[in-house]
């Protein structure tokens, strides 16, 4: 699969005039994977979502890298296909219960409601990580690159 995110990515370098050598960015798909990557990424490519978020504590656990502001990043479908490239252009950490509506739109998802959001991000941190003053990661990005 990483000849396929390549070739991805060398296709969006030279249509967004970055440099030839820039190194192949981190990519994943939203969410658990399966159907939640791809109807999420859609969002994304439809233009809907431009913003996410994680548990601060998921990446702490897995001794990862938090995102970096300007940073790219390939978005996988559920085949793990790329579906777009997007651009990080906000981070901030703030509580699970400092979210507000604002946030919960540029999440794109469902109604677009808070409650929506407040709803669908407990059920998906679950018992492992949720609580109502947990860290998130938030991050706002734009869609730079969607070619096939």
């Amino acid at each position: 699969m990483t000849k396929i995110i390549d070739e991805y990515w060398t296709k969006a370098k030279s249509a967004l005039n970055l440099p030839a050598d820039m190194p192949t960015p981190i990519s994943w798909g939203f969410g658990d994977g399966g159907e939640m990557a791809d109807r999420l990424g859609q969002l994304v490519v439809d233009g809907i979502k431009t913003a996410t978020c994680s548990a601060a504590l998921a990446y702490d656990e897995e001794n990862e890298a938090y995102p970096v502001l300007g940073e790219y990043n390939i978005v996988l479908d559920s085949n793990e296909k790329p579906m777009c490239v997007i651009q990080n252009t906000l981070l901030a950490i703030k509580k699970f219960n400092e979210i507000d509506e604002a946030h919960a739109l540029l999440e794109g998802e469902g109604d677009l409601s808070l409650k929506y959001w407040q709803d669908g991000h407990k059920a998906f941190f679950g018992e492992k990580y949720f609580a109502e003053d947990m860290p998130l990661i938030i991050e706002h990005f734009k869609m730079v690159y969607k070619g096939r």
